[in-house]
């Protein structure tokens, strides 16, 4: 996740409110856009599921993003869609690209050895 730092901001020169909820609707459109464009190109589906399309804007907003899904729910998608198109949003939305970051936590391997306590192999 950016650090406050490389957190992504409207322009210093947008000092109505408006016109700065009007540009931050647009960019979060276009990121959507592209998300989705990913979806349906590398994956093949259609449409998001549960809250995947809010986790994904808030995270190419450069805010984060908490997920906690059932499984099968699409999780690992709210992390890979928006690695690749980060730099085409940023150049989109006219700010400096490649300072996006993806960190992802997964209790996996602690799972396993859980299972593993609860029924030994």
């Amino acid at each position: 996740m950016p650090t406050s730092s490389t957190k992504r901001t409207i322009p210093p020169d947008f000092d109505d409110e408006s016109t700065a909820k009007r540009v931050k609707a647009t960019e979060d459109a276009i990121a959507v856009a592209l998300a989705k464009g990913i979806l349906q190109r590398t994956w093949g589906f259609p449409n998001f599921k549960l809250k995947q399309e809010a986790a994904i804007a808030r995270l190419m907003s450069g805010d984060s993003a908490t997920v906690v899904f059932p499984s099968g729910g699409g999780k690992i998608l709210v992390s890979q869609i928006p690695a690749p198109a980060f730099d085409d949003c940023d150049e989109l939305c006219g700010r400096t690209s490649g300072k996006g970051v993806i960190l992802v936590v997964s209790p996996l391997i602690a799972l396993m050895e859980v299972a593993n306590l609860i029924n030994p192999p």
